[in-house]
């Protein structure tokens, strides 16, 4: 255990006149034997044994925790977090009812305070149980950069700094780069943020490279709306004046419409690589709306389209997550 960790801890001492006030259950056990006193000044009364277990740092301060005639002063240890970070830490480390439901609660803000603490106190079950939040929830927050940055400043897992990186594409509206910076969040640093510069750009690449003909998909041998020949229905000359064939796929005879399809999606996935864009109503409705002007195309279920679409979809997706962040 590092001295300044050890000073950092017991520094803080109770101001005169200052009286703490005692944390909620279950830490205000009268048997605990050992008092954390917040920033803020409210005692957790907790377990030496627990504290122990789940980091070093108080391990080594208890062991090095000399006999004194004076009990009470004895038992206390301040620390410089607030109540909050503290609550938070102990309820992910006790055995106690609701401790999975917290990882569901646990705001953005919250975040960085508790690795903060996590790393100062070297307790690994707090960092993995912060950095599993972080995951389960980049899908439904709009801070997807900033999860990024802590991924990034604290060693997560690849899987979830790559999840948060996917997620952040979403929140850069147009063609225009991603912001310069994060301010609220300082663990961002150059070499993070070129890593995911680079890694959008790879997964734009391999996004924009997926042909979907290319190879030739297997349709033949799926029910009758997957099949491809759904698609290739005969067209007079008259018709194919107003439907022709495609310029990109026309060795399948399929319609100009498809060619504007995938150039409206390769435009869509240069903004978001990602397999959902070219599977959207928006994407969609131009294609349904080419092909109902036509006698012969409009007797193509609209279900072969979207079947179509949805397939196109993972083929991208399949392609942009085997694109691997550099480390």
């Amino acid at each position: 255990m590092s001295s300044e960790s050890m000073a950092e801890a017991t520094e803080l001492k109770t101001e005169p006149g200052t009286i703490p006030t005692t944390a909620s259950p279950p830490f205000d056990a009268l048997d605990a034997d050992l008092i954390i006193r917040t920033s803020d000044k409210v005692d957790f009364h907790v377990y030496k044994l627990i504290l122990r277990e789940a980091s070093p740092v108080f391990r080594d301060m208890l062991a090095f925790s000399g006999p004194s005639g004076d009990e009470a002063s004895q038992r206390v240890v301040d620390v410089t977090e607030d109540r909050d970070v503290w609550n938070h830490i102990l309820r992910i480390l006790y055995p106690i009812a609701g401790r999975n439901d917290l990882a569901t609660t646990l705001t953005h803000e919250a975040y960085s305070p508790l690795l903060r603490a996590a790393n100062k106190y070297d307790m690994a079950a707090v960092r993995e149980f912060v950095a599993r939040a972080v995951k389960d929830s980049i899908e439904s927050q709009s801070k997807a950069l900033q999860c990024y940055a802590l991924a990034c400043g604290y060693a997560f897992p690849r899987d979830v700094a790559e999840a948060a990186a996917r997620a952040s594409f979403r929140s850069w509206p147009g063609d225009r780069p991603p912001p310069r910076f994060v301010p609220d969040v300082p663990c961002m640093t150059l070499s993070a943020y070129n890593r995911l510069l680079r890694y959008r750009m790879a997964c734009i690449q391999a996004a924009i490279d997926v042909n979907y003909f290319k190879p030739f998909p297997s349709w033949d041998k799926k029910p009758k709306l997957r099949r491809l020949d759904v698609f290739q229905l005969p067209h007079s000359q008259e018709e194919d004046k107003t439907c022709p064939q495609s310029q990109m796929h026309s060795a399948i005879r399929l319609r100009y419409y498809f060619d504007d399809y995938f150039k409206r999606s390769q435009d869509a996935l240069r903004i978001e690589p990602s397999g959902v864009v070219v599977a959207t109503a928006s994407m969609l409705a131009p294609m349904l709306r080419a092909a109902e002007r036509c006698t012969q195309c409009r007797k193509i279920d609209s279900e072969a389209f979207i079947l179509l679409a949805n397939d196109y979809s993972s083929k991208i997706e399949n392609a942009v997550r085997a694109i691997r962040l550099e480390e």
